[in-house]
């Protein structure tokens, strides 16, 4: 399967030949780049995963895309400031999706 990034660029994600079933993943970063890769990956593994980034709007729209639809989550979290990293492990938010 292909995916497309936040600027249209196809990606396809790296086939890990593992079962995660059960198992939970926490990706940083989770709405483009890197993080976004490894979230699809997880998800292919049939990992939960728990999403996290600045926007509620992306992240929702990134777990839409993630196969095993329903058995994600996600934290709204901004890794630059530390209050939001305080606030997000104090309060430990996760809305499920």
């Amino acid at each position: 399967d292909i995916f497309y990034n936040h600027v249209n660029i196809a990606i396809k994600p790296i086939i890990m030949h593992i079962n995660l079933k059960g198992k939970t993943a926490l990706v940083c970063g989770s709405t483009r780049g890197i993080g976004n890769g490894i979230a699809h990956s997880l998800a292919a593994s049939e990992a939960s995963i728990i999403l996290t980034g600045r926007s509620a709007e992306q992240l929702t729209r990134v777990s839409a895309k993630l196969p095993n639809e329903g058995s994600h989550s996600f934290i709204l979290l901004d890794q630059e400031n530390k209050q939001s990293i305080k606030d997000a492990a104090d309060r430990r938010i996760v809305a499920k999706l």
